[in-house]
C-alpha cells in the first residue's frame, strides 16, 4: 500500500505496538495517524506552535508497558524545540514542553516507558521522566579524553536501563552510561543524519550519510569495527539516512534506505547480502520502521507518502 498524499515530507514513520496503526511525522508540522489494515487516514495531530509549519522531526509510541491509565500514546519533537504528547484514540493533546532556541532532532523511549530521551540541536541528549515530564539529566560530558557531541544529535537509542546511544553530524558515536551520566565509549566514523543507529545483541549497527561504506558495524563491548557495505545499485551509490533490524524475528533481515537513487535496500542480518531493492522512488526514504508481528516494513518519503511493504521469506 501507499499511505498518503504528496504533499510534505515523511521524516519518521512508527507502527503502534499492536500493529494496528501507522504514524508518520510530516514536514508540515503535523503527525498523521492511518490504519494498518486498510491504510484509511484517521486524523492529523497538528504540532505547529506559531504561523509558519515546522517540520514533525520524530515520533515514538509510548511502550505498552508503561504503568499510566492512558494507553495509545504518542510522543512527538519538533524543529522549533517543542515536545508533544498525544491521544492517538483520541487527537487529544495531553502535554507539551518547549525548549526556546533549541532543536529536537531525535528521539527514543527507554523499554519500560519510564523515561524517554530526546537528542537535540544544541548538542545534548536530554532524558526525561515520562511520569511526571520532568528533566532528570542533560547529556553533555565524558569521561576523561571522551567528549560529548561536537555538532547536533540526530539518533537516539535506548539500549538497556543505564545505556544510551547517540549520534549526529560529528561523525561520532557516542555510549552513555546513565549511572555516572558520562560517555563510557566512543566510536568514530558514521556521519549520521538520521534514525539511523540500531543494535543486535553485541552488534551496533550505523548508517552513514557517506559516499562510501553507508553501512557498518560495531561491537558494543569492544568497540571494534567489525565490518562495512557500500550501497549501491545499477552503479549508483545510496548515501544513508535510516536503518533498522526487523522485529519478529531478532533482526533476521535489516532495511537501509536514503537518497542516490532514492532507494531502500533489505538485506539478510548475517551475510549483508541484499535480496531485495525498492527503487526509484521520488524523493529519498528518510525514514524505516519494521511491523512487531509479521514482515509489513513501513517506508517514510521524501516525496510525503508511507510505503507499506512486505517481506516474504521462503
Amino acid at each position: 500500500m501507499t499511505l498518503g498524499e504528496r504533499s510534505s515530507e515523511v521524516f519518521s514513520v512508527r507502527w503502534s505496538y499492536e500493529d494496528s496503526h501507522v504514524a508518520a511525522a510530516m514536514g508540515d508540522g503535523t503527525v498523521r495517524l492511518f490504519a494498518a489494515a486498510d491504510g484509511a487516514f484517521i486524523r492529523a495531530l497538528n504540532c505547529r506552535t506559531g504561523v509558519e509549519a515546522m517540520p514533525v522531526t520524530g515520533i515514538r509510541w509510548r511502550p505498552a508497558g508503561f504503568t499510566a491509565k492512558t494507553k495509545n500514546v504518542i510522543v512527538a519533537i519538533t524543529c522549533d524545540g517543542v515536545i508533544l504528547h498525544w491521544h492517538a484514540t483520541s487527537g487529544k493533546e495531553l502535554n507539551r514542553m518547549s525548549l526556546p532556541g533549541n532543536q529536537c532532532l531525535a528521539l527514543d523511549y527507554a523499554k519500560d516507558g519510564g523515561h524517554f530521551a530526546v537528542g537535540c540541536q544544541d548538542r545534548t541528549v536530554k532524558v526525561y521522566d515520562e511520569g511526571t515530564k520532568t528533566l532528570v539529566c542533560e547529556l553533555s560530558q565524558g569521561l576523561g579524553e571522551r567528549v560529548g557531541h561536537s555538532n547536533r544529535i540526530f539518533s537516539v537509542k535506548w539500549q538497556e536501563e543505564s545505556c544510551i546511544i547517540s549520534a549526529g553530524w560529528d561523525n561520532n558515536v557516542l555510549v552513555w552510561d546513565l549511572r555516572t551520566r558520562q560517555v563510557v565509549k566512543s566510536l568514530y566514523g558514521p556521519h549520521i543524519c538520521g534514525d539511523s543507529v540500531d543494535t543486535r545483541g553485541d552488534a551496533l549497527l550505523t548508517a552513514s550519510f557517506s559516499p562510501e561504506n553507508q553501512l557498518e558495524m560495531w561491537s558494543l563491548s569492544s568497540g571494534d569495527h567489525l565490518k562495512s557495505l557500500t550501497l549501491a545499485h545499477i552503479g549508483r551509490v545510496c548515501p544513508a539516512y535510516t536503518v533498522q533490524y526487523s522485529k519478529r524475528d531478532q533482526g533476521t533481515t535489516l532495511a537501509v534506505g536514503g537518497s542516490g537513487g532514492n532507494e531502500c535496500f533489505f538485506l539478510d542480518s548475517d551475510t549483508w547480502t541484499p535480496f531485495a531493492v525498492l527503487t526509484n522512488m521520488e524523493k529519498p526514504v528518510f525514514s524505516i520502521d519494521h511491523a512487531y508481528s509479521d514482515g509489513r516494513v513501513a517506508i517514510g518519503c521524501g516525496d510525503g507518502t508511507v510505503r507499506i511493504v512486505e517481506i516474504v521469506l521462503e
